[in-house]
């Protein structure tokens, strides 16, 4: 997939320095660069290149690399270091460096990488000790139980020219002071069961025995294990911890202990001819139950992109699964054992329902549930996204009143907490863009929609308010997409029914009068409770035509929520184009029996544009 200039993402960047490079090549000149070369043909470039990163920047006696993923490029600084442990060349100084580690928010720039990410690494390599390593707070978060680190705290750090201070690491020798999860028990650094739910995704067999095979399965193991480490809410084992468990992976039970999780993604690749199917089943370890299977199918002609297709719905598919089961789970616990994280997935649980029936005191149930989890633990980030998701929803059921401006503000200060604690979480962008749409500061609310969406792209939460936003703003093929994009990774999620509302209304903005209508009355079929859905079939109805059924509609909705048909009636909608919100206006009030049919005027089925006057 090709990168366009000026777009951001995540990545892990690696900052490499030669100790007292100045001195060495006052001394020796020709004989310091022939050993710098040789260090990086022979030792440096092929281990960034079997690690999965690519040096992006050369600085003379240094370089700047990027990883897809931080336990990656500390795997990779470790090699380094302790591969610079025998002589490069045959005489001379050693050639020793200094290692600086982050993971952050970089922006693509004709190749090269700029930002945060880029310079907190930089900062982060003077630190370092000669031979050793500095990492952050966070790479240090993603490495935790993956690899067993041995490092010294040098606390929270203020780097120069970077904003807010930063906790820092050092791993001083690093051949000795590092190890593989399966020879060394976690350390207490290492995330508590309860913390978040942990996952192992074992390689994925070729029942075809074929070694010629062999790199399809682990192709798609590494992508899916990459694709999950996204989701900040889990604690995804790493490649190679998996990977050592291959000889024992049919004894899921041994698998649990020796990694320390609950559940385990297994799967299969089985090629005939062209054709590839893939299988995956997700379990419950400790209840001994699967909690989720499927098969995907495709074809070898282009493997990269139907691998990475395939990941991405597994992915997006099992995460939901994770999360209702850890739900369940939380609500089954006794008084005694429930702890912050637990309280999170209940409030979340209690919120969820209450937005899906358009229950307000479910959802004060849960807001009051998410206080009790962070009164527990001030850092439970999942109670915070919980809190703010609450305060939002309840706030959106005062109908744009000035009641709910305090919901709006306690929602933003939950969501602003959430982004402090962990600036990388999509999460955190996707509520503060969901919630600066329900207070209509658009632009906002796009911007940190689409970031969320660039920091997890297979997060069907975020796909659908990404798939509303972009409605509003009358951009019907986008919305469109990223409606049906959040479909086709989660179907059987169990909030499906807002995927099929957010693409019946890209169908609407577009003028898809039958589209809008199915995906409508799909929404209504799978969650009869929620007032939104028959709006927008109300709406849909008077364009196309059927006034009739449009009216029944409306008067189901005038009975379950007065209160959202009256503000809608009175022109207070999310649209931000006028014309976009006079045409719904219409509709609605053609539905409610307010106004002539014949007053309506529609553009052609398919426009993308709200543009065009809608209006006599």
């Amino acid at each position: 997939m090709s990168i366009e200039a000026g777009e951001r993402r995540l990545a892990a960047i690696l900052a490499a320095d030669v100790v007292g490079f100045a001195r060495q090549l006052g001394t020796d000149e020709a004989g310091t660069l022939a050993r710098l070369r040789r260090m990086r043909q022979d030792l440096v470039d092929p281990l960034i290149a079997s690690h999965r990163g690519r040096v992006f920047k050369t600085m003379g006696d240094g370089l700047l690399a990027e990883f897809p993923s931080a336990v990656l490029a500390l795997r990779c600084a470790i090699a380094i270091q302790a591969g610079l442990s025998e002589p490069i060349g045959d005489e001379g100084p050693p050639i020793r460096l200094r290692i600086g580690l982050h993971q952050g928010d970089v922006i693509v720039d004709d190749g090269d990488l700029l930002g945060d990410g880029v310079n907190v690494a930089s900062r982060l390599e003077t630190l370092a000790p000669p031979g050793g390593i500095c990492i952050s707070g966070r790479v240090y978060e993603d490495a935790a139980g993956k690899i067993v680190l041995r490092v010294e705290d040098l606390g929270e750090q203020t780097l120069k020219h970077i904003a807010r201070p930063m906790r820092v690491y050092r791993i001083a020798a690093p051949e000795s002071a590092v190890g593989f999860v399966e020879s060394e028990p976690p350390t207490a650094a290492a995330p508590r069961p309860h913390d978040r739910p942990s996952l192992a995704v074992l390689p994925f067999s070729d029942p075809s025995g074929d070694p010629e095979q062999r790199y399809y399965s682990d192709g798609i193991t590494e992508d899916i294990i990459t694709e999950l480490s996204r989701f900040r809410e889990l604690f995804v084992i790493g490649p190679n911890s998996s990977f050592a468990c291959e000889s024992f992976a049919a004894d899921t039970d041994r698998v649990a202990r020796e990694l320390g999780v609950r559940y385990v993604l297994e799967g299969s690749v089985r090629r005939a001819g062209s054709r590839l199917r893939i299988t995956a089943k997700l379990t419950d370890v400790r209840q001994g139950e699967q909690i989720w299977a499927d098969r995907h199918t495709g074809t070898v002609d282009d493997i990269l992109e139907v691998q990475e297709e395939i990941a991405a719905r597994i992915v997006a598919s099992i995460v939901p699964e994770i999360r209702y089961a850890e739900q369940d789970r939380a609500e089954r616990l006794p008084v005694g054992d429930v702890r912050a994280y637990d309280l999170a997935l209940r409030a979340h649980a209690a919120i969820s329902r209450g937005v899906a029936a358009s229950d307000a005191a479910l959802l004060s149930e849960g807001i009051a549930t998410a206080q009790r989890a962070i009164g527990l633990d001030p850092s439970c980030r999942r109670a915070y996204f919980a809190l703010a998701f609450g305060h939002c929803r309840r706030g959106a059921m005062g109908y744009f009143g000035p009641e709910a401006r305090s919901d709006y503000d306690a929602a933003d200060s939950a969501a602003m907490r959430l982004r402090a604690l962990d600036p990388s979480n999509h999460l955190a962008y996707a509520i503060l863009g969901h919630i600066a749409m329900r207070r209509l500061r658009h632009q906002e609310a796009l911007g940190n929609l689409r970031r969320a969406h660039r920091l997890n792209p297979n997060d069907v939460t975020t796909l659908r308010w990404l798939s509303w936003e972009e409605s509003n703003f009358g951009l019907a093929e986008e919305a469109r997409e990223h409606a049906e994009l959040s479909i086709r990774l989660s179907p059987r999620d169990r909030f499906i029914d807002f995927s099929y509302w957010a693409w019946a209304l890209a169908c609407y903005v577009g003028a898809d009068h039958a589209g809008c209508i199915a995906n409508a009355r799909r929404a209504i079929a799978l969650n009869r409770q929620f007032s939104g859905h028959y709006l927008l079939l109300a709406a849909g109805l008077a364009e196309a035509g059927e006034v009739r059924e449009a009216r029944v509609v409306a008067s189901e909705i005038a009975r379950m929520a007065p209160g959202l048909l009256q503000t809608r009636l009175a022109g207070t909608t999310y649209f931000v184009a006028p014309e976009l919100a006079a045409r719904y206006r219409l509709a609605l009030e053609i539905a409610a029996g307010l106004r002539d049919p014949a007053n309506l005027v529609m553009p052609e089925s398919g426009t993308t544009s709200p543009g065009a006057s809608l209006l006599h």
